[in-house]
């Protein structure tokens, strides 16, 4: 969309090392892969550095630019000045900025399927509340269309076939509709749940298991799901905050989440 700009011959060089790094994969045992991935060699580190902190980009001439999300939702930010280091975009521009991006977005069409390669795309205000929004959210949240996941890179063609090596590297993608399945004496059988959301879980299964329900979730109760008699949720205020000496997680526990998470494919 020409609002990222790079270094003078990044792009080739980047490319180039792409390029590279994809031939040697295909000649390394995925254990070797998995090896080096969660390797912190000082090599390791510098080149994760140099893709993940942007020092290729040119941030005098860049607009926008990507942060990577959880396939398949990719986030946009404004280079804004006043609130990033090195902003371009004056505030009195930041609206059109995102209209254009929007606009041009939902607009991108594969020109080998000619399908539209964008689903949706949400400015975050859409997606997320609360006081760290602006701070810590993107500008935008880009919803890619099935098939399609967002990638680093500066140079053409723009849409490229996922490398096989790359493939190899997912376990499962997420997905923005889920499967909600309910068991239990308190639940009505083939309930209809219109418009649930994630959110709605925790306070369901808190009035399933006859707890009260903190007046602080964002969800709901999906009342629709339980059988007669289990309309009355009961409601509870939040319990003032554990201190922090007290809230904090021993060696051995943070341990086993770390396990945990590495197991299901979370960490590396």
């Amino acid at each position: 969309l020409g609002l990222l700009a790079l270094q003078n011959n990044m792009p080739n060089r980047r490319v180039n090392l792409r390029n590279l790094a994809q031939r040697v994969k295909r000649f390394l045992p995925g254990g070797l892969q998995a090896a080096l991935r969660r390797s912190s060699t000082p090599l390791i580190k510098a080149l994760r550095s140099y893709y993940n902190e942007g020092h290729d980009i040119a941030w005098e001439h860049t607009r926008a630019y990507r942060v990577p999300m959880q396939p398949p939702a990719e986030g946009i930010v404004i280079n804004l000045q006043g609130r990033q280091p090195k902003g371009v975009v004056p505030p009195s521009e930041y609206e059109t900025t995102v209209k254009q991006l929007t606009d041009e977005l939902v607009s991108l069409i594969d020109p080998r399927s000619g399908q539209p390669i964008v689903a949706e795309v949400y400015r975050r205000d859409q997606v997320y509340t609360g006081p760290y929004t602006e701070e810590r959210a993107p500008d935008l949240v880009v919803v890619m269309a099935s098939n399609y996941k967002g990638a680093w890179g500066n140079s053409p063609p723009a849409i490229t076939p996922t490398p096989a090596s790359e493939w190899a590297q997912y376990r499962g993608a997420h997905a923005m509709d889920g499967i909600f399945i309910l068991s239990g004496s308190c639940f009505r059988p083939g309930a209809n749940l219109q418009n649930a959301s994630i959110i709605d879980i925790a306070p369901t299964l808190l009035h399933a298991l006859g707890l009260p329900v903190s007046t602080n979730m964002d969800g709901k109760v999906l009342l629709e799901a339980f059988r007669p008699g289990h309309e009355k949720v009961d409601y509870a205020q939040p319990a003032e905050a554990m201190p922090v000496e007290q809230a904090a997680l021993t060696n051995g526990e943070e341990n086993e989440i770390v396990e945990r998470l590495r197991g299901l494919g979370y960490l590396e």
